[in-house]
């Protein structure tokens, strides 16, 4: 198993497994972009591990309208999305009074958005969605659970 612990790495762009993630699983036509490579190794490391299946259920905190929610979200039962979704927010992957029309609007390609919850950020939530978690991913700002 290849290290999923590194920096962004060119190389890793004609890795076979890397482009069949970038192009079946996100959708995407391979391109050097930091942002691609993150998105291609959290589903890497997420598949890698064994929980990219129908009876896992996922957490992302900080995730707005990112394309490798929609891919995680193909893959297990329910994946919960968490921002600071606010109407007046400056960051526009959050900018919304309604989390779920958002997360709907912005699907990149087809997907079961019944699989997908969105749910503002807010300290009631969170407590509410406390999950046991038996792997960690994290990126930049956003973080990745499945369970």
């Amino acid at each position: 198993m290849k290290s999923l612990s590194k920096v962004c790495d060119a190389a890793d762009w004609f890795d076979p497994e890397m482009v069949e993630i970038i192009q079946n699983e996100l959708h995407e036509t391979p391109y050097f972009h930091r942002k691609q490579w993150e998105f291609a190794m959290i589903f890497r490391a997420l598949r890698q591990n064994g929980l990219l299946q129908p009876d896992k259920t996922g957490l992302s905190m900080g995730g707005g309208t990112e394309r490798v929610l929609y891919a995680i979200a193909k893959h297990v039962r329910q994946l919960i999305v968490t921002d600071l979704y606010e109407a007046n927010t400056s960051w526009d992957c959050a900018r919304t009074d309604d989390p779920s029309q958002l997360i709907r609007e912005n699907a990149p390609f087809p997907v079961d958005l019944q699989n997908i919850r969105a749910m503002r950020m807010t300290c009631v939530n969170l407590i509410l969605l406390i999950i046991p978690s038996i792997f960690t991913l994290s990126r930049g700002g956003a973080h990745w659970r499945i369970r």
